[in-house]
């Protein structure tokens, strides 16, 4: 029943019901008059009831418009939000596809970058040397020409094939060098820089090459070798701190005097699953090296070169960059020199001594 209808309604109940009580009300007047005026009272309290029941359907009414107000309303913001969700949704799809494309320009670029430097480092390799002073140099030549009695040559020989390498005395009668240069072999010449050849025995050699350390005995207890080099602190070396090294490299000469900066301590991985810390510097560095000692411009060894690491990488499935296009006269190796720290080296003797 529609809320007009109700009112009628009850409008006409209550036309009806006090019209009826009225004719009523006639006929009682012919018995009782008392009775009469009992039943006008309740007529009259029946209006009144009447009156407050249509006030609270007044107000029931008033209420649901209210609510009926209230739900349109929050219809209308809930497809308000849902539309501005709708918008974000779509800007945030723009911004990610616009974030990609830059993703995309910084990959391209940042490769472009690394050409570049590459470049630039060979172009600064392939000319004369200039990154140190000439007070540097002066100081390294002078750290170069003193260990050099101290630095040995070793020749390898194992299953008919000669191979060559470096070592350095560490104690009176010790040279250490690297696993790798001795290898399995027990016929080992180690000469001098004054042309003489010691007899050597292997003490100790770390099979796995991790770290790539092997130390030698000398037979007659080191009298006709050098002074055993003294150490330093790797931890103490700071960025472009100049460094020096003696050794073998085989295709440029022996006892080579070379000085180049250090870069940074690396982290690599060790064969038992830990970690280990090596030094990684730009002292020139070819075969023949492996072995020698890289020292301090205060003539103290910081570190044992065993390995170089090649500057930029190629993977497998990756196109080769191409060269500048220039006409060289003299090659320079792009690589990174990698040395055990003398502290690692230093652990390992403890082993075998």
């Amino acid at each position: 029943m529609s809320t007009p209808s109700r009112r009628r309604y009850l409008g006409a109940v209550a036309t009806a019901g006090a019209t009826a009580l009225s004719g009523c009300g006639g006929l009682l007047r012919r018995d009782d008059e008392g009775e009469e005026a009992e039943l006008r009272e309740r007529i009259d309290r029946l209006e009144a009831e009447n009156d407050q029941l249509r006030a609270e359907l007044d107000d029931r009414e008033d209420e649901l418009d209210r609510s009926e107000a209230e739900r349109r309303r929050l219809e209308t913001r809930l497809d308000e939000e849902r539309n501005e969700t709708r918008t974000l949704r779509e800007r945030l799809e723009d911004r990610n596809a616009e974030l990609e494309s830059l993703r995309t320009r910084i990959d391209a670029q940042e490769a472009r970058i690394t050409r570049l430097q590459a470049t630039i480092s060979l172009l600064r390799e392939s000319a004369p040397d200039t990154r140190f002073d000439e007070t540097v140099r002066e100081s390294a030549l002078g750290v170069g020409e003193s260990v050099r009695e101290s630095v040995v040559y070793l020749q390898v020989a194992d299953a008919g094939r000669r191979s060559h390498g470096t070592g350095f005395l560490i104690a009176p009668d010790l040279v250490v060098t690297n696993s790798h240069v001795v290898g399995d072999s027990e016929d080992i010449t180690c000469w001098t820089l004054g042309g003489d050849t010691l007899s050597v025995s292997v003490l100790g050699r770390v099979e796995s090459n991790d770290p790539d350390v092997a130390a030698l005995r000398l037979d007659d207890g080191g009298a006709d070798a050098g002074e055993p080099l003294s150490t330093g602190d790797s931890g103490s070396l700071s960025t472009d701190q100049p460094l020096v090294q003696v050794g073998h490299p085989g295709s440029f000469g022996n006892w080579v005097i070379s000085l180049g900066p250090f870069v940074e301590r690396a982290r690599f991985r060790s064969a038992d699953g830990g970690t280990h810390s090596e030094l990684k510097t730009l002292v020139p560095t070819i075969p023949g090296n492996s072995g020698s000692p890289v020292l301090t411009l205060d003539g103290d060894v910081v570190g044992l070169t065993y390995a170089g690491l090649p500057k930029t990488y190629k993977a497998p499935d990756e196109a080769p960059t191409p060269a500048p296009a220039k006409v060289y006269e003299a090659v320079a190796p792009q690589t990174y020199t990698l040395h055990e720290t003398i502290e690692r080296v230093r652990r390992q003797l403890a082993e075998w001594e």
